[in-house]
């Protein structure tokens, strides 16, 4: 069961990391559209808190202990 749970564990991780990967891609496609500083700056933002939060789930995930 414990496996199951840790299996489990890893691929809801893996589609969040995956997740946030494609918000930085379509946020710089965005950034790289858009001539108006305002919005410019708000799809910037948007790079940061999406790569900011896919760091973070890859630091969880291999600063997890091991088992045992």
């Amino acid at each position: 069961m414990t496996y199951e749970l840790l299996k489990l564990a890893h691929i809801i991780g893996a589609v969040l990391i995956g997740g946030g990967l494609i918000g930085v891609w379509l946020s710089d496609l965005r950034s790289r559209q858009l001539r108006d500083l305002v919005r410019f700056s708000e799809s910037v933002r948007n790079i940061a808190v999406f790569t900011t939060a896919s760091l973070f789930r890859v630091q969880l995930f291999f600063s997890s202990p091991a088992p045992g």
